[in-house]
């Protein structure tokens, strides 16, 4: 349940910005045939930039949001409670955090431009490279590492 909850409020926070982006631009769009050459290259263009300042506010916001979901299914914090202490060690972490993104992301495209066959050789590795950040940035341990604590 507080996965789920945690799950939509990010949804929402970053679902947010593009719903405005099409409601705004959706009517404008419909009345194209109506404008000038001039008048569609700047709805062009500002469309464009619109959507390049969305894409690096989801990109910020899932940065700060990157340890969240890790904390409330290994804590009995509440969704809000981890959105608090993700944004803490996010910030700390950012770029850090944003460069593991983009090579994971960089290698997961590379498997899906495989014919869609390469995701399934790419899907792990995103997972490794955020079990390998929590690692650093969280301190936590493999299972085996606990086993062999335990012994």
């Amino acid at each position: 349940g507080d996965l789920f909850i945690l799950m939509l409020i990010q949804f929402l926070v970053i679902a947010a910005p593009i719903i405005i982006l099409v409601l705004i631009t959706m009517p404008v769009g419909l009345m194209a045939e109506d404008f000038s050459e001039e008048a569609m290259l700047a709805y062009t263009g500002v469309n464009v930039i619109l959507q390049f300042v969305i894409m690096v506010f989801a990109y910020a916001m899932s940065i700060l949001f990157y340890f969240a979901p890790s904390l409330v299914t290994m804590s009995d914090l509440s969704p809000m409670q981890a959105l608090k202490v993700s944004f803490k060690l996010a910030k700390k972490q950012f770029w850090w955090i944003l460069l593991c993104i983009i090579a994971s992301s960089a290698i997961a495209q590379i498997g899906i431009m495989a014919c869609g066959i390469g995701i399934f050789a790419t899907l792990g590795f995103t997972e490794i490279m955020r079990a390998a950040v929590h690692k650093q940035i969280l301190g936590l341990n493999s299972r085996r590492e606990e086993a062999n604590e335990l012994r």
